[in-house]
């Protein structure tokens, strides 16, 4: 699999993962509303979505938003 992790999304400022994202210079997303994030990820044509340490569901209207963007892949839990 080729890819390249190009954002952090979490509702945790203190997540271990947000310190290591900086330090790779991956964007990193605290709190944001499900429309700010759907519109960063139509602007930066993110086509796969992974969830780790996710424990809620996504909302249908927000994968149907995610479904509509040209190219997009889908989500995964890993």
């Amino acid at each position: 699999l080729h890819a390249e992790v190009v954002a952090l999304v979490t509702n945790k400022r203190s997540a271990p993962a947000v310190g290591l994202a900086r330090e790779y210079g991956i964007d990193t997303w605290i709190e944001l509303s499900a429309e700010e994030e759907i519109g960063r990820i139509r602007s930066l044509r993110i086509d796969l979505i992974a969830l780790a340490g996710y424990m809620r569901i996504l909302p249908k209207d927000m994968l149907t938003a995610l479904a509509s963007i040209p190219g997009f892949i889908g989500v995964v839990n890993i």
